[in-house]
């Protein structure tokens, strides 16, 4: 499948220009969107979600977490896009899960929309930083960073951008695993404590059990001497 030319498609469909000129503004999602028949609504989500693509009777809509910053709000709204251009199922497909591969489909559907090979091109010879680049396309820098290497375009900053991206999602997988690895330690702890709890319970309830049947058995013994007279 090759998500640059169907976003190419798309973006013809709609009636952006992106291989005679440099346009003023980036990709219009708005246009792109109306030209789908697709609405938007921005509503407060969860923090890990960018956005909803909703599938009712009325028609499909794109709702985005207006909580988030401007760029992942635009990349949630090109993403949400991708999933409907590329006809995945769902009723409802919300943009967090990372791990599924519709989810990486849309990811990267997403960037060849908002970041056109032809334009990507163009504007990188132009600009001096990947941060000028991701200016004039409205994304983030990561995004620009992840584009421009599968590209083949070449940059420092490019490169270093995308190692430190790479490196944060490393600490955050290190991160994660320090925390697995504490629960559990500390699981264990639990079941030792509650073991030594349970052999110290179980430790009382046989000295207990003694010492009633040693009050019985001197009582058994006191009843006989008065018996026999021994008193």
């Amino acid at each position: 499948m090759s998500y640059s030319s169907d976003a190419k498609r798309l973006l013809k469909f709609a009636g952006i220009d992106i291989y005679t000129r440099r346009s003023s503004s980036p990709i219009s999602l708005s246009k792109i969107g109306k030209k789908l028949g697709l609405r938007y609504k921005k509503m407060p989500l969860h923090q890990n979600t960018g956005g909803m693509l909703v599938r009712s009777n009325i028609g499909p809509y794109i709702v985005i977490n207006e909580n988030h910053p401007y760029t992942r709000r635009r990349f949630s709204s090109a993403h949400e896009i991708g999933h409907y251009m590329l006809g995945h199922d769902s009723d409802i497909s919300i943009f967090h899960d990372q791990d599924r591969w519709e989810e990486v489909q849309a990811n990267k559907y997403a960037s060849c929309l908002l970041m056109p090979d032809e334009l990507l091109y163009n504007v990188h010879k132009e600009c001096r930083s990947i941060r000028e680049i991701a200016i004039w396309f409205r994304v983030s820098p990561i995004a620009v960073a992840i584009r421009c290497s599968q590209f083949g375009l070449r940059m420092i900053e490019a490169e270093f951008v995308r190692n430190e991206y790479f490196h944060s999602i490393d600490e955050i997988a290190v991160s994660v695993e320090r925390a697995r690895i504490q629960r559990e330690q500390q699981e264990e702890q639990r079941k030792k404590r509650n073991e030594s709890l349970r052999r110290e319970i179980e430790s009382r309830s046989r000295l207990r059990a003694v010492e009633a049947q040693r009050e019985r058995n001197q009582e058994m013994v006191d009843r006989w001497r008065r018996i026999y007279g021994y008193e």
